[in-house]
């Protein structure tokens, strides 16, 4: 055989050769990130006892195990023994909320959600009730006692009486996100009887913004009555939207509930916010305070829209405030007088409004 015959035969079989082997591959590895598989915590309150330690079943210690679960949205629930109202009464101001977290009074046994609608009163059967007549001194963060301070934000407090705090029911501190549902606040646990002994029932600080007080269901709406100088008060929060409570009246939304002997009004906004709505289940009822229904001070961007103030739940009968509406313009604004009416209110009753800020009656 030729030398270059030879040649050709011998590139042919390595060709051939080559195309039957098996490829080759490097290996890469590669890193895949995990969803996050903790464990929501679950805490239950066994007793009205108020212990701080571990697992003692305590509301304290409960909020002390879920604060230091840290970034995780735990809840705390309710299994106290017995029929009826369990009482909680705190010797101390209770800790904080400084972590994301749910207290949901509606899992104590025989407690029941609001399933009345707009008109009728309020049907909530509350079972936990917090009271703070036995705090005293030192205090946290505020020179007066506070049923629950929450400054973890994206936190929810549901199915509670809280009463008889010298300070308010409920601080939104920083942090926002918050939802306030169904509570009793400044009232005894069936909502008939005035138990405020407090400055306000609830107060929204300048850092926790876009917060729901309330709701459009039902089983959101809150009764806040009964405190000393305001239902709820906003110091400078934002974007947060007041709708289908109660504030001034009892769970019936027929009559006034106050203690108040001196000014007291239903809301006070400082902050750029929503007070009802343009539908039926968005509306409050802002009645019976011994004050104003609803001051706005230097707000720009408020809106007061579609609620009843100064009549009962219905709108048809009188639960008179002192005075309907009244404000004051933000800095460097031109005011003007919008004149309103609500039945059950003074005929003086007025609203002097900034730029921007809407009263819709």
């Amino acid at each position: 055989m030729k030398l270059s015959s030879l040649l050709s035969s011998l590139t042919k079989k390595r060709s051939t050769k080559a195309k039957d082997r098996a490829p080759s591959f490097r290996r890469r590895f590669m890193l895949e990130a995990l969803e996050d598989r903790r464990v929501l915590a679950t805490f239950i309150v066994t007793n009205t006892g108020d212990s701080d330690l571990p697992n003692s079943g305590s509301l304290r210690s409960a909020i002390m195990a879920a604060n230091q679960s840290i970034n995780i949205p735990d809840t705390i629930e309710f299994n106290i023994p017995g029929a009826g109202v369990h009482t909680i009464s705190p010797l101390a101001q209770l800790p904080i909320i400084s972590d994301p977290l749910v207290i949901n009074g509606y899992t104590q046994g025989g407690a029941k959600r609001n399933d009345n609608g707009p008109g009728l009163g309020d049907n909530a059967i509350i079972q936990i009730e917090l009271d703070g007549s036995n705090i005293s001194a030192p205090y946290v963060l505020a020179p007066f006692a506070v049923g629950l301070i929450v400054s973890a934000g994206n936190s929810t407090i549901q199915g509670l009486a809280i009463n008889r705090f010298d300070g308010f029911g409920i601080w939104l501190n920083t942090n926002g996100g918050n939802n306030i549902t169904g509570n009793f606040v400044g009232t005894d646990p069936t909502g008939s009887v005035a138990k405020g002994d407090m400055a306000g029932g609830l107060y929204l600080s300048f850092d926790s913004a876009d917060n729901i007080i309330g709701g459009l269901s039902d089983e959101a709406r809150n009764v806040v009555s009964g405190a000393d100088s305001v239902g709820i008060q906003i110091e400078g929060s934002n974007r947060t939207i007041i709708e289908g409570n109660f504030i001034g009246t009892d769970a019936t939304g027929t009559k006034a509930l106050s203690t108040a002997t001196n000014f007291r009004s239903g809301v006070i906004d400082l902050g750029s916010n929503t007070i009802g709505g343009t539908s039926a289940s968005a509306r409050n009822i802002i009645s019976g305070n011994n004050g104003k229904g609803v001051e706005v001070a230097f707000s720009i961007n408020t809106t007061v829209q579609g609620n009843y103030i100064g009549t009962d739940v219905t709108g048809k009968l009188a639960v008179a405030n002192v005075e309907g509406y009244a404000g004051f313009p933000a800095v460097g604004a031109t005011s003007h007088l919008q004149e309103t009416s609500s039945l059950g209110t003074l005929t003086s009753a007025c609203i002097y409004t900034a730029p921007l800020l809407k009263v819709i009656s």
